[in-house]
């Protein structure tokens, strides 16, 4: 896999953008499991992005229950134990960074803000859940070694959330139709 992190500025703003790619063109089965855990995370976080409701806090938090969720489906967490005792034990050697940040002129915009500030419209952030997994080996199996991110820029509506970055695919199909090509 190729995890690729990028930016540009335009008139002033900055962009902050992340996809993970099969270097062959396609995701192999657990490549394919872990990008779908992510995927998912990713499009439920986004969807959680409304103006006076969500902060930074909320989607971290939201972001945090889906992966612990996804890491017992991955069997990768002992079965059987709590979302919670996932989060306290083991979390933070799968992901161990913040769902996102602000975006503006500065890529990591004014950290003054507050995470439990509520969003509103105007504001732009980004959506970015990941999932790594160490390269041990027998502990993780067929999963050692994957690491996936998927990150967009997000403006808050008066509705909800416009993903500004939404032009780069981030579909399994369209991912791989596009490497596949290039």
């Amino acid at each position: 896999l190729v995890l690729m992190d990028a930016g540009c500025e335009l008139h002033g703003y900055c962009s902050d953008v992340t996809r993970t790619w099969p270097v062959n063109g396609r995701f192999s089965p657990p490549q394919r499991d872990v990008y779908e855990a992510v995927l998912d995370t990713h499009a439920r976080c986004i969807e959680a992005c409304k103006p006076g409701v969500s902060s930074l806090r909320s989607l971290h938090q939201l972001s945090v229950r889906l992966t612990c969720e996804a890491l017992k489906e991955l069997r990768l967490v002992p079965q059987g134990i709590s979302v919670e005792a996932i989060e306290a034990r083991h979390l933070n050697t799968f992901y161990w960074h913040s769902v996102g940040h602000l975006l503006g002129l500065d890529t990591h915009d004014t950290a003054s803000m507050g995470y439990d500030r509520p969003l509103q419209p105007g504001q732009c952030l980004t959506i970015e859940p990941g999932l790594y997994i160490p390269d041990l080996e027998p502990q993780f199996g067929a999963l050692r070694g994957i690491g996936v991110r998927i990150e967009d820029d997000i403006v808050v509506t008066e509705q909800g959330c416009h993903v500004l970055s939404a032009a780069a695919p981030v579909a399994i199909g369209e991912v791989e139709g596009l490497v596949g090509v290039a």
